[in-house]
């Protein structure tokens, strides 16, 4: 046998078999996103409104100001929304603000509808999708990216680091190039930041996460 031939036998395994883990983690990762959330596609702008705005509004996720509920049915091409939060949501939308939120979206209000088995809802706004020539798979990738986020949010450590050695100008830029979104709240930046950095490579950014 060549002198080394089994040590390096021995290495080149024990580099199968950590790829084969890398590979199976992320695998199962995914598998975890994809049983928690519940996909709804809309073709009909007035729909989505109706069942996210004002969830979105409750979480703070936008300044109602700046996107009301017309230009939020435009331009905004999906959203995840957490269902742990639903009975807060349903207290805060008898409440005054939510009260007002309704009367603001009108007639096209109506309660999220639940699915039991699924922790988080993934909505797909497919008029502002083609609208703006994305392909649909992009925005599903970059909704299903804020629930790995939250699935995995021990990691999200690795996101923090990235985004603060930013320089201030590219941080800003982003912020810019993204309207709308309370980037007051951390959690806000570095969820969205984490979503559009890998949401044209799903598997890299979940890989990125869990490593």
């Amino acid at each position: 046998m060549v002198p080394g031939y089994y040590s390096k036998l021995v290495l080149v395994f024990s580099l199968f078999i950590v790829g084969c883990y890398k590979k199976g983690s992320v695998d199962e990762a995914i598998k975890s996103v994809e049983q928690a959330s519940l996909i709804k596609e809309y073709d009909n702008p007035s729909l989505f409104v109706g069942e996210a705005y004002c969830y979105y509004v409750y979480q703070s996720v936008l300044d109602p100001v700046k996107i009301p509920p017309q230009k939020f049915g435009e331009f905004v091409k999906g959203g995840t929304l957490s269902l742990k939060f639903i009975t807060g949501y349903n207290q805060w939308i008898s409440s005054k603000k939510g009260e007002l939120c309704k009367l603001v979206v009108g007639q096209d209000f109506k309660p999220i509808d639940l699915d039991e088995n699924k922790k988080y809802v993934i909505f797909l706004n497919k008029s502002a999708i083609h609208n703006d020539g994305q392909d649909i798979k992009i925005t599903q990738n970059h909704e299903k990216l804020h629930v790995a986020f939250s699935l995995f949010k021990n990691k999200r450590d690795r996101i923090s680091k990235i985004w603060s050695s930013m320089p201030i100008k590219e941080k800003n830029e982003f912020k810019e190039s993204h309207p709308g979104y309370n980037f007051s709240n951390e959690e806000v930046v570095l969820r969205e930041f984490f979503a559009y950095k890998f949401q044209g490579q799903f598997n890299k950014g979940i890989q990125f996460l869990i490593d």
